[in-house]
């Protein structure tokens, strides 16, 4: 699946597991509930659904949580049924 954080995503997002602007675009995407950890990001529904994160996910949410400056970009996750 692809999912953009997009400006928005990144101007609402807070340094927070299930509002940084990782979850909201995952959440956005998915119409579902994210919760986005440093390493993986688990989706809460019928079944739990936990993934690991791709390398580039993981140095997004690094510098957004360091408040370095961040821009919108996009990536693919998959998400298991």
């Amino acid at each position: 699946m692809k999912v953009r954080v997009t400006k928005k995503d990144i101007d609402h997002g807070k340094c927070d597991l299930t509002c940084c602007p990782v979850a909201l675009a995952l959440n956005r995407v998915t119409q579902k509930k994210w919760t986005v950890l440093p390493l993986v990001a688990s989706c809460y529904g019928y079944k739990q659904k936990v993934v690991r994160l791709p390398r580039d996910v993981i140095t997004f949410i690094s510098n957004f949580d360091a408040g370095n400056k961040v821009s919108p970009f996009t990536f693919e996750l998959e998400i298991p049924e």
